[in-house]
Protein backbone atom coordinates (compact mmCIF):
# COMPACT_ATOMS: atom_id res chain seq x y z
CA UNK A 1 0.00 0.00 0.00
CA UNK A 2 1.31 2.88 -1.22
CA UNK A 3 0.45 6.09 0.72
CA UNK A 4 2.18 9.61 1.24
CA UNK A 5 2.65 10.97 4.49
CA UNK A 6 0.89 14.28 5.37
CA UNK A 7 -0.43 15.35 2.16
CA UNK A 8 -1.86 18.61 2.35
CA UNK A 9 -3.68 19.37 -0.58
CA UNK A 10 -7.39 17.59 -1.87
CA UNK A 11 -6.91 13.33 -2.88
CA UNK A 12 -9.48 11.06 -3.92
CA UNK A 13 -8.25 8.51 -1.07
CA UNK A 14 -9.94 10.27 2.04
CA UNK A 15 -12.09 7.81 3.53
CA UNK A 16 -12.69 6.52 7.16
CA UNK A 17 -15.94 6.70 8.43
CA UNK A 18 -18.47 4.30 9.89
CA UNK A 19 -20.12 2.59 6.65
CA UNK A 20 -22.57 0.46 7.75
CA UNK A 21 -25.90 1.97 7.30
CA UNK A 22 -25.27 2.52 3.82
CA UNK A 23 -24.05 -0.44 2.81
CA UNK A 24 -27.34 -2.31 4.78
CA UNK A 25 -29.59 0.11 2.50
CA UNK A 26 -27.67 -1.36 -0.67
CA UNK A 27 -28.37 -4.70 0.81
CA UNK A 28 -32.48 -4.81 1.94
CA UNK A 29 -33.16 -2.41 -0.61
CA UNK A 30 -31.91 -4.81 -3.20
CA UNK A 31 -33.70 -7.26 -0.96
CA UNK A 32 -37.37 -6.17 -0.87
CA UNK A 33 -36.67 -5.19 2.95
CA UNK A 34 -37.67 -2.46 4.84
CA UNK A 35 -35.46 -1.01 7.26
CA UNK A 36 -36.07 -0.40 10.88
CA UNK A 37 -35.55 3.71 11.28
CA UNK A 38 -32.90 3.03 13.65
CA UNK A 39 -30.50 1.62 10.77
CA UNK A 40 -30.42 4.54 8.92
CA UNK A 41 -27.84 6.75 10.02
CA UNK A 42 -28.03 9.92 8.12
CA UNK A 43 -24.53 11.05 8.52
CA UNK A 44 -23.31 7.87 7.54
CA UNK A 45 -25.11 7.88 4.01
CA UNK A 46 -22.98 11.79 3.54
CA UNK A 47 -19.95 10.12 5.44
CA UNK A 48 -19.27 6.66 3.14
CA UNK A 49 -18.28 8.32 -0.42
CA UNK A 50 -14.81 10.38 -0.61
CA UNK A 51 -14.87 14.21 0.55
CA UNK A 52 -12.57 16.78 -1.59
CA UNK A 53 -11.41 18.15 1.50
CA UNK A 54 -7.69 19.41 2.09
CA UNK A 55 -5.98 17.35 4.24
CA UNK A 56 -3.82 19.07 7.43
CA UNK A 57 -0.57 20.70 6.42
CA UNK A 58 2.73 18.79 7.51
CA UNK A 59 2.87 18.54 11.35
CA UNK A 60 -1.17 19.34 12.33
CA UNK A 61 -2.99 16.54 13.54
CA UNK A 62 -6.71 18.06 12.39
CA UNK A 63 -7.86 20.34 9.26
CA UNK A 64 -11.13 22.27 9.96
CA UNK A 65 -12.79 23.06 6.35
CA UNK A 66 -16.05 25.60 6.63
CA UNK A 67 -17.93 26.59 3.70
CA UNK A 68 -21.36 27.54 2.59
CA UNK A 69 -23.40 26.30 -0.01
CA UNK A 70 -22.56 29.88 -1.81
CA UNK A 71 -20.82 32.44 -0.24
CA UNK A 72 -23.21 35.21 -1.01
CA UNK A 73 -26.76 35.21 0.30
CA UNK A 74 -29.46 37.53 -1.41
CA UNK A 75 -32.04 37.45 1.79
CA UNK A 76 -33.11 37.72 4.73
CA UNK A 77 -35.54 34.91 5.65
CA UNK A 78 -33.39 33.29 3.65
CA UNK A 79 -31.96 29.56 3.74
CA UNK A 80 -28.61 28.95 3.43
CA UNK A 81 -26.48 25.87 3.87
CA UNK A 82 -23.05 24.99 5.74
CA UNK A 83 -20.76 22.44 5.66
CA UNK A 84 -18.14 21.99 8.11
CA UNK A 85 -15.31 19.46 6.95
CA UNK A 86 -12.64 17.59 8.74
CA UNK A 87 -9.83 15.53 8.11
CA UNK A 88 -6.49 13.78 9.10
CA UNK A 89 -3.76 13.25 7.13
CA UNK A 90 -2.67 10.03 5.81
CA UNK A 91 0.11 7.65 7.11
CA UNK A 92 2.57 5.25 5.34
CA UNK A 93 2.91 1.89 6.29
CA UNK A 94 6.36 2.32 7.13
CA UNK A 95 5.54 5.07 9.37
CA UNK A 96 2.98 3.56 10.95
CA UNK A 97 3.54 1.71 14.52
CA UNK A 98 2.97 -1.68 14.59
CA UNK A 99 -0.57 -3.23 15.62
CA UNK A 100 -1.76 -6.01 17.93
CA UNK A 101 -5.15 -7.43 16.37
CA UNK A 102 -7.18 -9.59 17.55
CA UNK A 103 -10.17 -11.03 14.87
CA UNK A 104 -13.48 -12.47 16.71
CA UNK A 105 -15.08 -14.32 14.16
CA UNK A 106 -18.33 -15.69 14.39
CA UNK A 107 -18.60 -19.33 13.18
CA UNK A 108 -22.17 -19.73 14.76
CA UNK A 109 -25.12 -22.25 12.89
CA UNK A 110 -26.50 -18.27 11.52
CA UNK A 111 -23.07 -17.52 9.83
CA UNK A 112 -24.15 -20.27 7.40
CA UNK A 113 -27.30 -17.97 6.08
CA UNK A 114 -26.82 -15.52 3.16
CA UNK A 115 -22.89 -16.56 2.57
CA UNK A 116 -22.26 -15.04 5.83
CA UNK A 117 -19.19 -17.44 6.65
CA UNK A 118 -18.05 -16.88 3.06
CA UNK A 119 -18.03 -13.06 3.31
CA UNK A 120 -16.51 -13.25 6.94
CA UNK A 121 -13.26 -15.66 5.88
CA UNK A 122 -12.77 -13.52 2.93
CA UNK A 123 -12.70 -10.49 5.05
CA UNK A 124 -10.96 -11.96 7.87
CA UNK A 125 -8.18 -13.52 4.89
CA UNK A 126 -7.93 -10.05 3.08
CA UNK A 127 -7.32 -8.11 6.08
CA UNK A 128 -4.38 -10.53 7.12
CA UNK A 129 -2.99 -10.04 3.41
CA UNK A 130 -2.46 -6.33 4.69
CA UNK A 131 -0.54 -6.71 7.60
CA UNK A 132 3.28 -6.21 8.15
CA UNK A 133 6.00 -8.95 9.87
CA UNK A 134 5.67 -7.12 13.12
CA UNK A 135 2.45 -6.64 13.27
CA UNK A 136 0.64 -9.19 15.97
CA UNK A 137 -2.44 -11.13 15.62
CA UNK A 138 -4.81 -13.54 17.02
CA UNK A 139 -7.99 -15.41 16.13
CA UNK A 140 -10.92 -16.28 18.61
CA UNK A 141 -13.61 -18.46 16.45
CA UNK A 142 -16.94 -18.34 18.30
CA UNK A 143 -20.09 -20.33 18.70
CA UNK A 144 -21.60 -21.43 21.62
CA UNK A 145 -17.96 -22.61 22.64
CA UNK A 146 -15.05 -20.22 22.38
CA UNK A 147 -11.82 -21.35 20.47
CA UNK A 148 -8.43 -19.15 20.13
CA UNK A 149 -7.30 -20.82 17.10
CA UNK A 150 -4.72 -18.52 16.34
CA UNK A 151 -2.77 -17.41 20.01
CA UNK A 152 -1.65 -13.82 19.33
CA UNK A 153 1.83 -14.10 17.10
CA UNK A 154 3.76 -11.96 15.39
CA UNK A 155 2.25 -11.89 11.21
CA UNK A 156 5.89 -12.94 9.84
CA UNK A 157 6.86 -12.95 6.55
CA UNK A 158 4.66 -15.91 5.94
CA UNK A 159 1.15 -15.39 7.01
CA UNK A 160 0.02 -18.18 5.09
CA UNK A 161 -0.36 -20.28 7.95
CA UNK A 162 -2.41 -17.57 9.34
CA UNK A 163 -4.71 -17.69 5.99
CA UNK A 164 -5.06 -21.60 6.09
CA UNK A 165 -6.21 -21.28 9.80
CA UNK A 166 -9.31 -18.94 8.77
CA UNK A 167 -10.19 -20.91 5.98
CA UNK A 168 -10.65 -23.92 8.11
CA UNK A 169 -12.95 -22.09 10.43
CA UNK A 170 -16.87 -23.39 9.67
CA UNK A 171 -20.33 -22.59 10.96
CA UNK A 172 -21.12 -24.50 14.00
CA UNK A 173 -23.67 -24.09 17.16
CA UNK A 174 -25.54 -21.14 18.86
CA UNK A 175 -23.81 -18.08 19.38
CA UNK A 176 -21.81 -16.53 23.12
CA UNK A 177 -21.32 -13.44 21.43
CA UNK A 178 -20.01 -12.13 24.75
CA UNK A 179 -17.20 -14.81 25.76
CA UNK A 180 -16.03 -14.62 22.11
CA UNK A 181 -15.71 -10.66 22.46
CA UNK A 182 -14.07 -10.96 25.72
CA UNK A 183 -11.45 -13.71 24.83
CA UNK A 184 -10.41 -11.33 22.08
CA UNK A 185 -10.19 -8.24 24.41
CA UNK A 186 -7.75 -11.09 26.62
CA UNK A 187 -5.53 -11.48 23.32
CA UNK A 188 -5.25 -8.18 22.86
CA UNK A 189 -4.59 -7.31 26.44
CA UNK A 190 -1.76 -9.90 26.77
CA UNK A 191 0.32 -7.97 24.51
CA UNK A 192 -0.99 -4.32 25.08
CA UNK A 193 1.75 -1.73 24.39
CA UNK A 194 0.83 2.05 24.62
CA UNK A 195 2.62 3.48 21.20
CA UNK A 196 0.85 0.65 19.02
CA UNK A 197 -2.88 0.40 17.58
CA UNK A 198 -4.88 -2.26 20.28
CA UNK A 199 -8.00 -3.48 18.88
CA UNK A 200 -10.66 -6.19 18.20
CA UNK A 201 -12.10 -6.79 15.05
CA UNK A 202 -15.22 -8.80 15.67
CA UNK A 203 -16.90 -10.28 12.49
CA UNK A 204 -20.74 -11.02 13.15
CA UNK A 205 -24.18 -11.34 12.66
CA UNK A 206 -24.51 -10.89 16.58
CA UNK A 207 -27.64 -12.49 16.94
CA UNK A 208 -26.58 -13.40 20.02
CA UNK A 209 -28.80 -16.47 22.02
CA UNK A 210 -26.29 -18.15 24.56
CA UNK A 211 -24.52 -17.31 27.42
CA UNK A 212 -24.75 -13.68 28.42
CA UNK A 213 -27.26 -12.34 26.32
CA UNK A 214 -28.48 -9.14 28.07
CA UNK A 215 -27.34 -5.91 25.97
CA UNK A 216 -26.61 -3.84 28.59
CA UNK A 217 -24.31 -6.19 30.37
CA UNK A 218 -22.83 -7.14 26.80
CA UNK A 219 -21.56 -3.12 26.43
CA UNK A 220 -20.63 -2.91 29.74
CA UNK A 221 -17.98 -5.81 29.63
CA UNK A 222 -16.99 -4.16 26.20
CA UNK A 223 -16.33 -1.08 27.99
CA UNK A 224 -14.16 -2.37 30.81
CA UNK A 225 -11.25 -2.93 28.02
CA UNK A 226 -12.52 -0.16 25.54
CA UNK A 227 -12.71 2.73 28.97
CA UNK A 228 -10.18 1.37 31.24
CA UNK A 229 -7.78 -0.36 28.76
CA UNK A 230 -8.23 1.18 26.50
CA UNK A 231 -8.60 -1.38 23.72
CA UNK A 232 -10.57 -0.44 20.33
CA UNK A 233 -13.13 -2.31 19.03
CA UNK A 234 -14.32 -1.95 15.56
CA UNK A 235 -17.33 -4.40 14.33
CA UNK A 236 -17.95 -5.73 10.73
CA UNK A 237 -21.63 -6.86 10.53
CA UNK A 238 -22.47 -9.72 8.12
CA UNK A 239 -25.48 -10.74 6.73
CA UNK A 240 -29.33 -9.63 5.78
CA UNK A 241 -30.27 -10.36 9.56
CA UNK A 242 -27.33 -8.31 11.33
CA UNK A 243 -28.09 -7.38 14.65
CA UNK A 244 -27.60 -3.73 13.86
CA UNK A 245 -28.96 -2.59 17.32
CA UNK A 246 -26.39 -4.53 19.78
CA UNK A 247 -23.82 -3.84 17.42
CA UNK A 248 -24.59 0.14 17.63
CA UNK A 249 -24.50 -0.18 21.53
CA UNK A 250 -21.13 -1.58 21.26
CA UNK A 251 -19.32 0.53 19.12
CA UNK A 252 -21.33 4.03 20.27
CA UNK A 253 -19.79 3.40 23.78
CA UNK A 254 -16.93 3.16 23.01
CA UNK A 255 -16.72 5.82 20.14
CA UNK A 256 -15.49 3.89 17.66
CA UNK A 257 -16.53 2.50 13.84
CA UNK A 258 -19.29 0.04 12.69
CA UNK A 259 -19.11 -1.12 9.13
CA UNK A 260 -21.24 -4.50 6.68
CA UNK A 261 -20.03 -6.14 4.60
CA UNK A 262 -22.32 -8.15 2.01
CA UNK A 263 -20.44 -8.28 -1.20
CA UNK A 264 -16.55 -8.10 -2.52
CA UNK A 265 -16.90 -4.23 -2.60
CA UNK A 266 -17.71 -3.61 0.85
CA UNK A 267 -14.71 -5.98 2.15
CA UNK A 268 -12.17 -3.78 -0.49
CA UNK A 269 -13.86 -0.87 0.81
CA UNK A 270 -13.10 -0.96 4.49
CA UNK A 271 -10.03 -3.77 4.61
CA UNK A 272 -8.03 -2.46 1.10
CA UNK A 273 -8.66 1.28 0.69
CA UNK A 274 -9.83 2.05 3.97
CA UNK A 275 -7.54 0.12 6.12
CA UNK A 276 -5.27 2.97 7.64
CA UNK A 277 -8.23 4.56 9.11
CA UNK A 278 -9.28 1.27 10.15
CA UNK A 279 -6.42 0.39 12.08
CA UNK A 280 -4.28 3.88 12.88
CA UNK A 281 -6.28 6.37 15.73
CA UNK A 282 -5.07 9.59 16.04
CA UNK A 283 -7.81 11.28 18.34
CA UNK A 284 -10.14 10.82 21.08
CA UNK A 285 -12.75 12.59 23.48
CA UNK A 286 -13.69 14.97 20.31
CA UNK A 287 -15.50 17.94 20.14
CA UNK A 288 -16.55 19.64 17.72
CA UNK A 289 -18.33 23.19 18.82
CA UNK A 290 -19.94 25.58 16.36
CA UNK A 291 -21.02 29.44 16.69
CA UNK A 292 -23.05 31.27 14.45
CA UNK A 293 -23.77 35.11 14.59
CA UNK A 294 -26.65 36.93 15.37
CA UNK A 295 -28.78 36.88 12.57
CA UNK A 296 -28.53 33.00 11.37
CA UNK A 297 -29.89 29.95 13.31
CA UNK A 298 -29.61 26.50 12.69
CA UNK A 299 -33.18 25.06 11.30
CA UNK A 300 -31.45 21.26 11.04
CA UNK A 301 -28.35 19.31 11.28
CA UNK A 302 -28.36 16.16 9.11
CA UNK A 303 -27.94 13.42 11.69
CA UNK A 304 -25.56 13.11 14.63
CA UNK A 305 -28.36 12.49 16.82
CA UNK A 306 -26.50 10.91 19.67
CA UNK A 307 -23.76 13.54 19.24
CA UNK A 308 -25.47 16.97 20.15
CA UNK A 309 -24.95 18.18 23.72
CA UNK A 310 -24.72 21.53 25.41
CA UNK A 311 -21.63 23.94 24.62
CA UNK A 312 -19.34 24.06 27.59
CA UNK A 313 -17.42 26.95 28.56
CA UNK A 314 -13.74 27.23 27.96
CA UNK A 315 -12.65 27.78 30.94
CA UNK A 316 -14.22 24.69 32.91
CA UNK A 317 -15.99 21.57 32.37
CA UNK A 318 -19.21 22.25 33.49
CA UNK A 319 -21.63 22.42 30.59
CA UNK A 320 -23.69 25.63 29.63
CA UNK A 321 -27.55 25.40 28.62
CA UNK A 322 -27.44 28.29 25.31
CA UNK A 323 -30.86 29.60 24.73
CA UNK A 324 -29.61 30.84 21.59
CA UNK A 325 -30.18 28.00 18.93
CA UNK A 326 -27.04 29.33 16.63
CA UNK A 327 -24.40 27.68 19.52
CA UNK A 328 -24.09 24.00 19.45
CA UNK A 329 -21.40 21.42 20.46
CA UNK A 330 -21.00 17.86 18.70
CA UNK A 331 -19.23 15.02 20.73
CA UNK A 332 -18.03 12.89 17.72
CA UNK A 333 -16.58 9.48 17.42
CA UNK A 334 -12.23 8.82 17.78
CA UNK A 335 -10.68 9.72 14.81
CA UNK A 336 -7.78 7.57 13.39
CA UNK A 337 -5.48 8.55 10.19
CA UNK A 338 -6.64 8.77 6.80
CA UNK A 339 -10.44 9.95 8.02
CA UNK A 340 -12.74 12.94 6.15
CA UNK A 341 -15.69 13.73 7.80
CA UNK A 342 -18.68 16.22 7.19
CA UNK A 343 -21.41 17.52 9.28
CA UNK A 344 -24.17 19.75 7.36
CA UNK A 345 -26.31 22.26 9.13
CA UNK A 346 -29.46 24.02 7.20
CA UNK A 347 -29.84 27.42 8.50
CA UNK A 348 -31.19 30.51 8.36
CA UNK A 349 -31.09 34.26 7.50
CA UNK A 350 -32.58 36.16 9.63
CA UNK A 351 -31.58 39.73 9.73
CA UNK A 352 -29.47 42.26 7.52
CA UNK A 353 -25.55 42.61 8.29
CA UNK A 354 -23.15 43.15 5.12
CA UNK A 355 -21.34 39.85 6.56
CA UNK A 356 -22.10 37.15 8.63
CA UNK A 357 -18.99 35.31 10.77
CA UNK A 358 -19.12 31.46 11.30
CA UNK A 359 -16.46 30.11 14.08
CA UNK A 360 -16.00 26.23 14.40
CA UNK A 361 -13.17 24.63 16.80
CA UNK A 362 -12.27 21.12 17.02
CA UNK A 363 -10.93 19.73 20.57
CA UNK A 364 -9.80 16.54 21.20
CA UNK A 365 -7.01 14.36 22.76
CA UNK A 366 -4.26 13.89 20.39
CA UNK A 367 -2.99 9.64 20.90
CA UNK A 368 0.56 10.38 19.39
CA UNK A 369 1.33 13.30 21.56
CA UNK A 370 -0.77 12.13 24.80
CA UNK A 371 -1.55 16.04 24.60
CA UNK A 372 -5.33 17.82 24.50
CA UNK A 373 -5.25 19.72 21.51
CA UNK A 374 -7.67 22.34 19.39
CA UNK A 375 -8.02 24.31 16.08
CA UNK A 376 -10.48 26.89 15.18
CA UNK A 377 -11.49 28.12 11.72
CA UNK A 378 -13.80 31.21 10.87
CA UNK A 379 -15.52 31.24 7.33
CA UNK A 380 -17.83 34.55 6.63
CA UNK A 381 -20.83 34.73 4.26
CA UNK A 382 -21.70 37.81 2.31
CA UNK A 383 -25.16 39.52 2.51
CA UNK A 384 -24.92 40.61 -1.36
CA UNK A 385 -28.01 41.56 -3.41
CA UNK A 386 -26.58 41.66 -6.52
CA UNK A 387 -28.11 38.62 -8.16
CA UNK A 388 -31.63 38.29 -8.70
CA UNK A 389 -33.80 35.74 -6.87
CA UNK A 390 -34.73 33.48 -9.14
CA UNK A 391 -30.84 32.97 -10.93
CA UNK A 392 -29.76 32.51 -7.48
CA UNK A 393 -28.21 28.97 -6.52
CA UNK A 394 -27.80 28.19 -2.91
CA UNK A 395 -25.51 25.04 -3.64
CA UNK A 396 -23.52 26.67 -5.70
CA UNK A 397 -20.24 24.73 -4.51
CA UNK A 398 -20.31 21.16 -5.99
CA UNK A 399 -19.24 19.11 -3.31
CA UNK A 400 -21.95 20.70 -0.62
CA UNK A 401 -24.62 20.26 -3.52
CA UNK A 402 -23.23 16.86 -3.26
CA UNK A 403 -23.52 15.77 0.36
CA UNK A 404 -26.58 18.01 1.04
CA UNK A 405 -28.41 16.25 -1.82
CA UNK A 406 -26.99 12.54 -0.02
CA UNK A 407 -28.44 13.79 3.05
CA UNK A 408 -31.71 14.75 1.98
CA UNK A 409 -32.28 11.43 0.18
CA UNK A 410 -31.44 9.59 3.45
CA UNK A 411 -33.88 11.95 5.82
CA UNK A 412 -36.43 10.99 3.49
CA UNK A 413 -35.77 7.22 3.60
CA UNK A 414 -35.65 7.67 7.66
CA UNK A 415 -39.02 9.00 7.28
CA UNK A 416 -39.85 6.84 4.90
CA UNK A 417 -38.98 3.80 7.44
CA UNK A 418 -40.89 5.39 10.34
CA UNK A 419 -44.22 6.03 8.27
CA UNK A 420 -44.00 1.87 6.69
CA UNK A 421 -44.01 1.36 10.54
CA UNK A 422 -47.46 3.43 10.76
CA UNK A 423 -48.88 1.91 8.08
CA UNK A 424 -48.59 5.43 5.79
CA UNK A 425 -47.91 3.84 2.67
CA UNK A 426 -48.80 6.42 0.72
CA UNK A 427 -47.42 9.45 2.72
CA UNK A 428 -43.55 7.11 2.88
CA UNK A 429 -44.05 7.06 -1.30
CA UNK A 430 -44.69 10.80 -1.78
CA UNK A 431 -41.65 11.43 0.62
CA UNK A 432 -39.41 9.18 -1.41
CA UNK A 433 -40.73 10.82 -4.50
CA UNK A 434 -40.16 13.96 -3.37
CA UNK A 435 -36.13 13.51 -2.84
CA UNK A 436 -36.13 11.74 -6.07
CA UNK A 437 -37.31 14.73 -7.83
CA UNK A 438 -35.18 17.02 -5.91
CA UNK A 439 -32.11 15.31 -6.60
CA UNK A 440 -33.33 15.11 -10.44
CA UNK A 441 -33.57 18.75 -10.43
CA UNK A 442 -29.97 19.25 -9.03
CA UNK A 443 -28.42 16.73 -11.53
CA UNK A 444 -31.02 17.50 -14.66
CA UNK A 445 -28.14 15.52 -16.83
CA UNK A 446 -26.11 12.86 -15.02
CA UNK A 447 -26.47 12.08 -11.33
CA UNK A 448 -22.81 12.28 -9.53
CA UNK A 449 -21.81 8.73 -8.86
CA UNK A 450 -21.84 9.03 -5.21
CA UNK A 451 -25.60 10.63 -5.67
CA UNK A 452 -26.89 7.89 -8.04
CA UNK A 453 -25.48 5.12 -5.02
CA UNK A 454 -28.49 6.68 -3.00
CA UNK A 455 -30.66 7.89 -5.49
CA UNK A 456 -31.06 4.03 -6.33
CA UNK A 457 -31.48 2.65 -2.83
CA UNK A 458 -34.78 4.82 -3.04
CA UNK A 459 -35.64 4.39 -6.00
CA UNK A 460 -35.75 0.09 -5.73
CA UNK A 461 -37.65 0.85 -2.61
CA UNK A 462 -39.91 3.47 -4.27
CA UNK A 463 -40.59 0.73 -7.12
CA UNK A 464 -41.31 -1.91 -4.70
CA UNK A 465 -44.18 0.11 -2.86
CA UNK A 466 -45.98 1.20 -6.33
CA UNK A 467 -46.19 -2.41 -6.55
CA UNK A 468 -47.00 -3.40 -3.36
CA UNK A 469 -49.09 -1.17 -2.27
CA UNK A 470 -51.12 -0.33 -5.28
CA UNK A 471 -54.93 -0.19 -5.67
Amino acid sequence: MNLSLYISVALNAQHGYSSASLAMGEMRSGQFQAPHPSEIIIEEYYNYHTHQIPLPRKGEAVNLDIRWGNNKVISNSQEVYLQIGITTPHISTQEAPPVNISLVIDKSGSMSSDNRMHYAREAAKEFVRQLRPQDRISIVAFDHSINTILPSQLVGTNPSNILQTIDRIQPGGSTNLNDGLLMGYRQVHNYYQNRQSNRVIMLTDALTNTGQINPSAIVQNSKRYTDNMDIDITVIGVGVQFNNGLSRQITQSAKSSIHFINHAKDIQKVFIKELQSLLYPLAKNVNLDIILPNGITVEKIYGYENAIKPLAKASTLEPVYYSNPNQLSLSLNNFNHGLTQVVLLKCRVHSYVEQYLIQASLNFHNILTQQQESTTSTHSLKNRATVPKAFYNPLKDGEVKKNFTIAEMADALKQMAQLLQQNEHNNAQITLQNALMTARQRYPYNLDNDVERVYNILEKYSQQMRLAYKE
